[in-house]
């Protein structure tokens, strides 16, 4: 018999794991556990990754709206998990006026931390970059993603894993080397996303946005609020994502 790896869909921690004795300590004991094997192969974990997407062609199935609020259900579940935050993200663009009257392409995020089924932050982020402005709303999408990363890491808090909700693709294909980087601020991105994964686990979920899952609207309102308090000229989180990240 071949090898076999595990992916734990419901249980004291979900992902991958390599062997049956590490599965069997997230399930064992854990009320509806939720698990099943692959082959140790490429196709293999591709199928384990899918089985643990809802939004995966072996996942959840159904018009957009209830996607999302499968999803909603899920990272309430998943923020319940020992040490895990789950952390809605989106973005926004706009062409806005500064407190001096000059307009300026900007670019905005917002993040939402959930743990056990509550949001216990928010955070936003704002850059003026015009080439990143040429990405728009992905570029927001990016920066909160990273502002939230940032969020974690340097606080040192106590979480060994994050599960990222994004709208927009590239947040986790950039991230993981699915798409190729084209642009200097998705290469970037890559290799901020890759550092920090030696720090802690990360996951990914997409969630179609616009379609009721009261967290990645709470993070869209977010990201449209950080453009408000630029027009107001309050004082707002400047150009996280250019901080000590390097591109190769």
């Amino acid at each position: 018999m071949g090898k076999k790896v595990y992916a734990v869909l419901n249980g004291k921690k979900t992902g991958i794991f390599e062997t049956w004795a590490e599965c069997q300590k997230q399930v064992i004991g854990f009320s509806k556990a939720k698990y099943k094997s692959f082959p140790n192969t490429k196709e293999g974990r591709k199928k384990a990754k899918d089985y643990l997407n809802p939004e995966s062609k072996t996942g959840l199935k159904g018009d957009k709206k209830t996607v999302a609020e499968t999803i909603h259900k899920r990272s309430i579940e998943l923020s319940k998990e020992d040490k895990h935050i789950v952390i809605y993200v989106d973005g926004s663009y706009g062409k806005i006026k500064n407190g001096e009257g000059n307009e300026k392409k900007v670019v905005t995020g917002g993040a939402i931390f959930v743990k056990n089924g509550e949001i216990i932050d928010r955070l936003y982020a704002i850059s003026e970059d015009q080439e990143m402005a040429q990405m728009q709303n992905v570029a927001g999408e990016i920066l909160s993603s990273v502002r939230a990363i940032d969020h974690i890491i340097k606080n040192k808090t106590k979480y060994e894993k994050m599960t990222i909700i994004y709208d927009y693709q590239g947040i986790e294909k950039w991230a993981t080397g699915e798409w190729k980087r084209k642009k200097i601020y998705t290469k970037k991105y890559h290799n901020y996303v890759n550092n920090m994964m030696k720090k802690i686990k990360i996951d990914f979920i997409h969630c179609p946005g616009h379609k009721g899952n009261i967290f990645n609207e709470e993070a869209d309102r977010l990201a449209g609020y950080a453009k408000d308090c630029y027009k107001e000229n309050s004082k707002v989180d400047m150009e996280y994502f250019l901080e000590n990240i390097s591109v190769v």
